[in-house]
């Protein structure tokens, strides 16, 4: 196969060294009954080890060019049945359908910074959810996932909801071709469920409180939660929560056809307006300070603020 450069537009940076790619696969502790689940398998420095160790391996590729030189290069492991290519979007792949959730399986990847948080969400919030992760991140990213700093993010906290974040080790940037600006890191996401949420609307408003909390850094939790302007009724955000993960839809709207999300028509009022004392008063009853800025509150208080805020505001 002829050679080709890396697309920018896609953030491609691929890993060179082998010494990394083994330790990868060691941290996922990938044996001969898993199945794995690979996304952004560039040019298969790793793809060949994981086939050499696991029952199979699912990999996802958005790049047309890559996936014909995966599906030449591993052609007899695809025969085989050990290897499974599958061209698209990683946002669009859906572990119900490959029937993941019956068999389990774990998540190694390869993604860039600009659709981490995306990816993960996605594949954390399934039925058919990992029970392990192994990412290859910005340095800089999986440092914020881990809170080295004690400051909590979007990210982070989206993250440790659903499992045990590790940083395992930080991979140079001549690690990789071309060679980007920064430094990688290894970053295990172990222990992966959804126990922290009871049902989707509890998962919805878990995450719908935290962007709330995080609109406007330099404010306090006081005031960012004030923002908040829909009932947080159990009902209400079942529906709102089921509804939005529901492909948009076409209806006639005026004898025209128009696409609708949907989140739209979920019949989510717009609530009360609670006053500063009462927001107040339930954070205090949380034991979470309302002069606090959202990055200083662990999850924990989070998910207890999530399930602790009942009333419409």
């Amino acid at each position: 196969m002829r050679s080709f450069s890396a697309k920018k537009s896609l953030g491609q940076n691929f890993l060179t060294e082998s010494g990394v790619a083994e330790r990868i696969v060691e941290a996922g502790e990938v044996g001969s009954a898993d199945i794995v689940v690979e996304i952004g398998p560039g040019k298969g420095i790793l793809t060949e080890k994981l086939i050499a160790l696991s029952r199979e391996v699912i990999a996802v590729e958005k790049d047309e060019r890559l996936v014909m030189y995966l599906s030449f290069k591993f052609r007899e492991a695809i025969e085989d049945g050990k290897l499974k290519i599958i061209a698209g979007d990683v946002l669009e792949f859906n572990p119900e359908q490959e029937l993941l959730q019956a068999v389990g399986y774990k998540l190694i990847a390869n993604i860039p910074y600009y659709i981490t948080g995306k990816i993960l969400r996605r594949f954390f919030s399934e039925v058919a959810n990992p029970s392990l992760a192994v990412l290859m991140l910005q340095k800089e990213v999986a440092e914020r996932i881990v809170a080295k700093n004690g400051k909590e993010s979007i990210l982070s906290l989206s993250i440790k909801a659903y499992g045990k974040p590790v940083y395992i080790e930080t991979v140079g940037r001549d690690s990789f071709s071309p060679t980007p600006k920064v430094d990688s890191a290894v970053l295990l996401i172990k222990e992966i469920s959804k126990k922290n949420f009871e049902n989707p609307a509890s998962e919805e408003k878990f995450f719908t409180l935290i962007k709330t909390g995080f609109a406007s850094k330099r404010k306090t939790i006081l005031n960012n939660l004030k923002k908040l302007d829909c009932y947080i009724d159990n009902n209400k955000w079942l529906n709102r929560a089921i509804l939005a993960r529901q492909p948009a839809r076409l209806t006639r709207v005026g004898g025209k056809l128009a696409r609708v999300s949907g989140e739209r028509g979920t019949g989510v009022g717009v609530g009360k307006t609670e006053t500063m004392a009462e927001i107040e008063n339930q954070l205090r009853a949380l034991k979470i300070d309302p002069g606090a800025r959202a990055e200083d509150i662990t999850l924990q208080k989070w998910l207890n603020l999530a399930k602790g805020l009942t009333r419409p505001y």
